[in-house]
């Protein structure tokens, strides 16, 4: 059991083995006036310092937990159980609760406010869940002002009813008053800081259930299959309707049936957008463009990509490559909740589920949102090419570029994808969208840009040095047997493990944790056996029953009880019913802020790791 969750993400596109060695070598080899070095463009973040010790910062009221960690806004979304098993929703940061747990269902945090649902009794006395806006922080947080801010349409989670633009303005299908939305062809938006209430600002019409709303710097996009509507949210005919400015559609209805093609929308700054058509089926097409497999799904998608270049001043368009995704600080949000999305899914596997005494979580490395490492002005652009082989045939692979606050493309000098630098030393970065070409052990210097190279790939494998933190690498090694484990390097080359690893954990300063699949001692099962292993590669094995394993940190287990570790072996916490780490990364130019979340005799508890 060589493969686990560990490699899948980094596995997923490393199939044709020698295909992407080629293709990044003809990645790499760009005239010398055509590329830049990468450190221009990325942050240069510290290591986290190795935990000591934890601070209690919130003990929740008897019977209520934490649900869940939003980390764009460091809010805590509570819950506690009413009524059987009817579940309701609070909020809290890590100081104070916020408001006490009374939504039925909490569906989007901006600012100080929330979409959330509530349940009404409707006439006939059947309950109705309705949806509207709380404010959850402030001056009059947690009431409840039906009318006012909502809860007058049904909840329908086939839909995105409201839709935050920006910490002001909020978009509604149909409006706050419109109770049924069956043939709804408008929207409204209304000014939801300002005033005791929704104030009106404007109406869009034109547009159906299905549209989604995107603002930056007053340029308002909704985009419905097939097409982007592009307005001005400024300008307002003399029935309160915005203008079109322009649209966008990628295909005709005789090229593809537009219900299955979706358009996304990216802001780069400076009045420039980048618009993607994709149509998209796992049904095999003639003529289509790109096979690939999305994470945590089998069977392959069959695409048609189809991308301009826009810009609001002028209302021109321009021809881009295959663009798949943005990252910068206008989609932060969104790469922030496709990454958490990705790891907490990758976290919640198990081995040994069937057995309870040795059920181990399945550590994985974590996916980082490569929005936060890109720095102001330029952003990230994922990007398809071409690979052609002898007979004409063209297969696209994964790339990035950068793209000024011009929209100018920059091609950066031998990366396939972003590096995300660390104490002044990068590595291409395991990324939410991308997985990478296999390749030498390697990482780069901040002070010039410059690739280092301290273990060759060859014709038997390949590497991918995934993980950079405390002066320390981690590479996998991927061969044709595709019998896959890591070992670890230093910065002056040396290799002080060999592979043997088949999961491991960062260096928190002088110490990690590496993980090997053995066989349990007393049961006919595998199970992960953990150690310590110190920067001059000494291993020192765990004789405790490790349950799971993240960074910096790892938890024990005791029968029913579990008890908190630091990489060092020091007891952080102990007696604990529960124990969850949240992760947030490249906060106060750290690599990572982690924040424990445990439960003791029925009461969630906050602590914060130093």
């Amino acid at each position: 059991m060589k493969i686990t969750i560990i490699t899948k993400i980094r596995l997923s596109v490393v199939i044709l083995f020698v295909i992407l060695v080629v293709a990044f070598f003809i990645l790499t080899s760009c005239k010398p006036n055509d590329v830049v070095t990468s450190t221009q463009y990325f942050k240069n973040f510290q290591s986290t310092p190795p935990y000591s010790r934890v601070t209690e910062m919130l003990r929740l009221g008897e019977g209520v937990s934490i649900n869940s960690f939003d980390n764009r806004t460091g809010i805590y979304i509570t819950q506690k159980l009413f009524y059987g098993d009817e579940e309701r929703f609070g909020f809290c940061d890590e100081n104070r609760e916020l408001v006490e747990p009374k939504f039925t269902n909490v569906l989007d945090i901006k600012g100080n406010y929330a979409t959330v649902t509530m349940p009404f009794t409707k006439s006939d006395s059947s309950i109705e869940h309705r949806i509207g806006i709380v404010k959850i922080r402030g001056e009059g947080s947690g009431q409840i002002n039906p009318g006012d801010y909502g809860f007058t349409q049904a909840y329908n989670p086939a839909i995105q009813q409201y839709t935050f633009l920006d910490e002001k303005h909020v978009a509604i299908l149909g409006g706050k008053d419109v109770v049924n939305l069956v043939e709804n062809e408008e929207a409204i938006i209304y000014d939801y800081s300002s005033a005791n209430g929704l104030l009106e600002i404007a109406k869009i019409e034109d547009i159906n259930n299905t549209a989604k709303f995107t603002l930056n710097e007053g340029h308002l996009i909704v985009t419905m299959p097939g097409r982007a509507n592009i307005y001005s949210i400024n300008s307002i005919d003399d029935r309160g309707y915005l203008n079109k400015k322009s649209y966008y559609m990628p295909y005709s209805e005789s090229e593809f049936d537009l219900r299955q093609v979706d358009v996304e929308v990216y802001y780069l700054g400076n009045n420039w957008f980048v618009f993607s058509g994709i149509y998209s089926t796992q049904v095999e097409y003639d003529g289509y463009e790109i096979k690939k497999t999305v994470y945590n799904q089998e069977n392959p998608y069959y695409l048609t990509i189809r991308s301009k270049r826009y810009n609001a001043v002028s209302g021109q368009y321009y021809d881009t490559e295959r663009v798949s995704l943005v990252a910068n600080k206008y989609t932060s949000n969104y790469v922030k909740d496709l990454v958490s999305l990705m790891n907490v899914y990758s976290g919640a596997e198990c081995l040994n589920v069937d057995t309870p005494d040795i059920m181990q979580r399945v550590y994985s490395t974590l996916v980082l949102p490569t929005s936060e490492i890109v720095k102001d002005g330029y952003s990230i652009v994922y990007t398809y090419f071409p690979i052609y082989d002898e007979e004409g045939n063209v297969a696209f692979h994964d790339t990035f570029q950068i793209y000024d606050k011009e929209a100018s493309r920059i091609i950066v000098k031998e990366a396939a994808l972003p590096i995300i630098y660390i104490d002044s030393y990068g590595l291409q970065s395991l990324d939410p969208n991308f997985a990478l070409p296999v390749r030498d052990v390697e990482y780069y210097k901040y002070e010039d840009g410059q690739k280092v190279s301290l273990k060759k790939l060859d014709k038997n494998a390949g590497y991918d040095p995934y993980l950079l933190h405390s002066g320390m690498i981690f590479a996998l090694k991927i061969d044709a047997n595709l019998d896959n484990t890591s070992a670890i390097f230093n910065l002056k080359g040396d290799q002080i493990r060999p592979f043997e690893y088949d999961v491991i954990a960062p260096y928190f300063g002088e110490y990690a944790i590496g993980g090997k699949i053995e066989k349990h001692p007393t049961k006919h099962l595998d199970y992960y056996k953990y150690y310590r292993i110190d920067k001059s590669g000494n291993e020192q094995a765990i004789n405790e029953f490790v349950y799971s394993v993240h960074y910096g940190v790892y938890v024990v287990k005791e029968g029913n009880k579990y008890r908190l570790c630091n990489n060092k072996g020091d007891i952080l916490l102990e007696h604990c019913d529960y124990i969850f780490v949240a992760n947030d990364f490249f906060v106060d130019g750290k690599f990572i802020k982690s924040t424990i979340i445990t439960n003791e005799n029925g009461r969630s508890v906050i602590y914060k790791l130093s």
